[in-house]
């Protein structure tokens, strides 16, 4: 997920359902499913509901993705719809999916003449309200996908979801989320990303069942209560005003964390307890006000990467870690470096520019097998000075075609 974006179409010109008319210069394509030659979204629904389909009912514009394939009206070239067909509540009452992603629907009405739907995908549209009617849905609806819309709010309505498994919610409006999310404790995936929250409900903390959780880009200040979100794997909190004002949480209790991202936020002095999390993969606090790395950091020896660059920290606990392979602890106070680092026998990237560093130990020669990229710039005071272990670096990364920036002779 990269730079926020507005996610807007162009503004409907007509607000009805398609037909052939609708067409200039009608194209003959093909449903794959049937072999038809199809004009409109209405006939594609007319197919689906001729061939008793109970699967999914593709009526998405959207472009082709890691995560999506493309939508079927685009792929046939046809318009976007401005609402959902009718006919999709009349005739598709079996769908279990219904996927209409990437047009430029404002509203919905009538998800509960859907009563078997269990994955809803309205992605990439215009709309600037989730109607409470997903609560008619609460027995078999499993995966909600709103991102990229105009949301201002998600209904209560959605507390009543028991199985929801899914919530993907970035790129909207949201300035809060109800209370009654608390209520999902089926939620394993929460992405709420680029939106405008300032607090999350208490009752947050009751989803125990969550493993991935996106709240980045937001404006929190504060976590509600973490310690029951012991399946936690992958946890965004990053570009947040976060400060921890009301106490510092523990993420000790998440014995299965893969990633954490912490990072850009600002005003962050203190970071969150920390554990022995042995699958850590990937650790980010980087451009925060960090003084100081956790201790129990060095038994993470699944670490992979460790970015904790622009921030305050004078001292690097001994990361003898065998499988990180990009380090930055680039613009901080560090004046020594610990000979520990040369046992990182996996270390490909190591950016330890801007700091204080007068002397690179020895043991560093060690890093020659895998080291392909150096920064050593940049040092204030200018007391570091090529060596052998620096030229014997430099060496390594050249013979790998990486790249070796290290001080001015």
């Amino acid at each position: 997920m990269g730079a926020q974006q507005c996610g807007c179409a162009q503004q409907p010109q007509v607000d009805r359902v398609l037909s052939t008319q609708d067409l200039e210069e009608p194209q003959k394509t093909e449903l794959p499913d049937d072999g038809r030659c199809l004009r409109s979204a209405e006939e594609i629904v007319d197919a689906v509901a001729d061939a008793g389909v109970t699967g999914t009912l593709d009526l998405g514009s959207n472009q082709g993705s890691e995560d999506k394939t493309e939508g079927l009206l685009r792929r046939n070239k046809l318009p976007v719809l401005k609402e959902v067909p009718s006919s999709v509540y009349l005739k598709c009452r079996t769908i279990t999916t219904l996927a209409i992603s990437g047009n430029q629907i404002r509203s919905l009405a009538g998800l509960s003449a859907l009563p078997c739907l269990e994955v809803l995908d309205v992605s990439e549209n215009h709309l600037e309200a989730l109607p409470d009617e997903v609560s008619a849905l609460a027995l078999t609806l499993r995966v909600i996908d709103v991102s990229d819309n105009r949301l201002s709010k998600l209904p209560p309505g959605i507390g009543a979801c028991l199985g929801l498994e899914t919530l993907l919610a970035f790129k909207n409006e949201l300035v809060a989320l109800p209370d009654e999310i608390g209520q999902c404790i089926a939620l394993q995936e929460a992405n709420f990303f680029n939106n405008k929250i300032t607090e999350l409900p208490e009752s947050f903390s009751m989803c125990e069942a969550l493993e991935v959780l996106n709240v980045g880009n937001n404006k929190l200040q504060e976590l509600p209560s973490i310690e029951k979100w012991v399946n936690m794997r992958d946890f965004k909190v990053h570009q947040n005003g976060l400060r921890f004002k009301l106490g510092v949480p523990s993420l000790s209790p998440m014995k299965n964390l893969e990633c954490i991202k912490i990072d850009q936020c600002k005003a962050l002095q203190e970071l969150p307890l920390f554990g022995e999390h042995l699958s850590m993969e990937l650790f980010d606090l980087s451009r925060c006000m960090i003084a100081a790395l956790p201790p129990s950091i060095v038994t993470w020896t699944a670490l992979q990467t460790l970015n904790c660059s622009y921030n305050r920290i004078a001292v690097l606990p001994p990361l003898a870690l065998p499988c990180l392979e990009l380090l930055n602890v680039s613009t901080n106070e560090i004046s020594v470096l610990p000979a520990e680092i040369g046992k990182c026998a996996a270390l490909k990237t190591f950016f330890c520019h801007e700091n204080n560093i007068t002397e690179v130990p020895e043991a560093f020669v060690e890093l020659v097998p895998c080291i392909m990229r150096l920064n050593f710039s940049g040092q204030r005071g200018s007391g570091l000075t090529m060596d052998t272990t620096l030229e014997a670096l430099k060496a390594a990364c050249e013979a790998k075609k990486g790249r070796f920036m290290g001080p001015v002779k």
